[in-house]
């Protein structure tokens, strides 16, 4: 019986192993063919981000007759400070170099790999934020 479940638990770590392997080569695949020497993926949550950031920085600014609550200046500060986070990790992410280049490619897709949840969770958090944000703007409409 013992026997049987050590077999099922190796079939399930040769799975993982396998798709694993199988993630590493597409995403080194996509690098290596890549114009910006960056993912897709991370190129879209980019764009967004630097959205967020440019959002964010307009409602700091100040308009005459206008003041903004200690609270959500404070929330506005730390949407920026995790946007900046954010992009400075994707940055880290992308290959200067990596068009033609094989070996930058897997490397920069190993280190993808070992990031991807560190980048779930700042883009969480991020999201976190902007819905504070969006629920504050609303209130103070209302």
């Amino acid at each position: 019986m013992i026997e049987v479940l050590a077999a099922i638990a190796l079939a399930g770590n040769i799975l993982e192993f396998t798709r694993l392997g199988i993630s590493l080569l597409h995403d080194t695949r996509e690098l290596y063919k890549s114009a910006k020497g960056s993912l897709s993926v991370n190129d879209q949550l980019e764009l967004i981000t630097i959205d967020l950031e440019a959002f964010v920085a307009k409602l700091r600014e100040p308009n005459p007759g206008t003041t903004i609550e200690t609270s959500f200046q404070a929330l506005l500060t730390e949407t920026q400070c995790v946007a900046k986070e954010l992009l400075d990790r994707l940055e880290g992410l992308k290959s200067k170099d990596s068009r033609g280049k094989k070996w930058e490619s897997f490397r920069k897709a190993i280190k993808g790999a070992w990031t991807k949840d560190e980048i779930e969770e700042l883009t969480k958090k991020l999201f976190r934020f902007k819905d504070a944000v969006e629920s504050h703007i609303m209130h103070s409409i209302l």
